[in-house]
Order: structure tokens, then C-alpha cells, then sequence
């Protein structure tokens, strides 16, 4: 996976000299660039979750369906009862889902320190950005009237206090499972180098901006490439073209929908924040999709 960190670099170091000249560029025109990457690699990583499921068996599986659309509408309730519990769901979710993907390929015996190793990960990595970028982070959420209750979760002793523990974390369960399970120093360094580009990254480039780069390129293009690799080795008639097909639907289907809403919330026809709306969308196909992820790299694991 190296060529993923070499394409990040690349990318990020791009942005740095493209955006030199604009650091104060808007929200909004953060929220254009990023959703350009979204669209085109964030939202297809979990295109073919349906697929992934169900293994060598590509039959349509309503059952599976009925429970992914499921939880999407559960998750979207939940958010206009609880919406700050909800917020603090997502993140959990979303921090284990990073860290379980960045370590992946270890094949590791899954226990409680791989969790907490994976919790951990995806921890430090979003309070860093969050910290980096609190001004901004608070300015966005204050914005709006129905995001505003939410920047609680956004207080800055409390960020620091959570990137110490995760901080903590990592280091423990890094050495228990370097002990326990074999993980070499080399890896550990490689971490080690991977977690400071990224917080670079986040304290140079914009607060939208950085966590796309990070989401779209170390994140989704590493899982496009372990989903393609899968594929290809299940499906003998699996190559790129036969990839890409596979992805087009349910990728072709969010993108629409998405623009739909966001062009109806734009003529004040749905009452409620494009903010809102964003962490309402990513956070319905986040839960189901770290589900099906996780059960995937255990079943690659046997």
C-alpha cells in the first residue's frame, strides 16, 4: 500500500501549493472541491457493500438489502431525536472503521487490543483535525441554527483530552499486540510516519479540504484496491471494466440523490442545513457499511 501514502503526498503537497494563495478560501468553495472527491472515490468504496456480503454468492439478497435500508432509516431517526448522541456515534463509528481499515492487511487475531488499537487510530486521527482546525470547526458548526447545539462535542480541553487517552491508547495496545501477535518495529515506524504526513497535512491545508485527502485517498482508494483485489480473485471474469460496472449503480444512485437534496434544501424546500444534511447522509451510510467492512476483513482472516 505504499502507493497510496505516495499518492497522498503527492495530492497534498499539490493542494499546499494550488491553495498557497488562498488560505481564507470560503466553506462553501472547501465543500465544491471536497464533494468532487466524494463523489468520485469516497461514495463508490462502499458501492458494492451488497457484494461484499454476500461473497462468491452475486445473488441480489433482499434480506440484506431490507436491513442496510434498514439501519439507514434507524440512523436517520436517530438523528432528529438524539442528534447529539448521533453526532457522537458517528464518530466512534467512523474512528474504528478508519483504524480497522488502516490495519487490515495484518491479518490480526482480533481481540480487545485490536480494537482498542483500531479505536484508537481513527481517534487521534480526527481529534488532531479537530483541534487543528477548531475555529473553523466551531465557525461551521455556529453557522447554522440546527448544527449549532452540536459544537459541544467540539470543546477544546475535551478534544485534548480525548487525543491523550487515544494517544495512550495506541501506544499500549501497539506493544501488547507487538508482543503478543508479532507486529514489527518497522510497521510500528511506518504508523508512526503515516500519522504525522497526516497531521501535517491537516495544520496546512483547509479544515474540508485535509479531511477529504485523508478520507478519499488513504482511506476509500486503500479500500477500492482491496475490494478490487477480492473481486478479482472471487469473479474470474473480474477485471477493472467489470469493477467499475459493479460500482456504477448504487454509486450512480447516492451521487443523484445527494445532488437532489442539496439542490431542494438550496430553494429552501426541505428546512435543514446543508451541514446537517452531510453529516445526516455520510453517518446513514457509514453505520451499515463498517458493518459490512468488518465482517469482510474477517472473513479474510481465516
Amino acid at each position: 500500500m505504499h502507493y497510496i501514502n505516495f499518492i497522498f503526498i503527492t495530492v497534498s503537497y499539490l493542494s499546499i501549493v494550488v491553495l498557497a494563495g488562498f488560505r481564507d478560501i470560503s466553506i462553501e468553495n472547501q465543500a465544491l472541491i471536497a464533494s468532487i472527491f466524494v463523489f468520485v472515490m469516497g461514495v463508490p468504496h462502499g458501492a458494492v457493500d451488497h457484494i461484499l456480503h454476500n461473497g462468491a454468492d452475486n445473488r441480489f439478497s433482499a434480506r440484506f438489502l431490507t436491513k442496510y435500508v434498514g439501519t439507514m432509516i434507524l440512523v436517520v431517526i436517530a438523528w432528529f431525536i438524539l442528534p447529539v448522541v448521533s453526532l457522537s456515534i458517528f464518530l466512534i463509528v467512523s474512528a474504528y472503521h478508519f483504524g480497522e481499515g488502516q490495519f487490515s492487511d495484518l491479518k490480526f487475531f482480533q481481540n480487545n487490543w485490536t480494537h482498542l488499537l483500531n479505536l484508537s487510530w481513527g481517534s487521534t486521527i480526527l481529534t488532531i483535525l479537530f483541534i487543528l482546525n477548531h475555529n473553523q470547526l466551531i465557525e461551521l458548526f455556529i453557522t447554522y441554527t440546527d448544527t449549532e447545539a452540536l459544537s459541544v462535542l467540539f470543546n477544546i480541553e475535551l478534544l485534548y483530552g480525548l487525543l491523550l487517552i487515544s494517544a495512550l491508547g495506541i501506544i499500549t495496545s501497539s506493544y501488547i499486540i507487538k508482543v503478543n501477535q508479532g507486529i514489527s518495529t518497522e510497521r510500528i515506524a511506518h504508523e508512526i510516519y503515516v500519522l504525522g504526513l497526516i497531521t501535517f497535512t491537516f495544520y496546512v491545508v483547509p479544515l474540508l479540504i485535509a479531511f477529504t485527502l485523508f478520507f478519499c485517498v488513504l482511506h476509500s482508494l486503500k479500500v477500492l484496491d482491496q475490494e478490487f483485489e477480492h473481486l478479482k480473485e472471487t469473479y474470474t471474469d473480474s477485471g477493472l471494466r467489470s469493477f467499475v460496472t459493479m460500482l456504477a449503480p448504487f454509486t450512480l444512485i447516492s451521487v443523484s440523490g445527494a445532488i437532489a437534496v442539496v439542490v431542494l434544501i438550496y430553494y429552501e424546500l426541505i428546512p435543514i442545513s446543508i451541514l446537517l444534511f452531510s453529516l445526516i447522509s455520510i453517518s446513514m451510510i457509514t453505520l451499515p457499511h463498517s458493518v459490512v467492512m468488518s465482517n469482510f476483513y474477517q472473513r479474510s482472516m481465516r
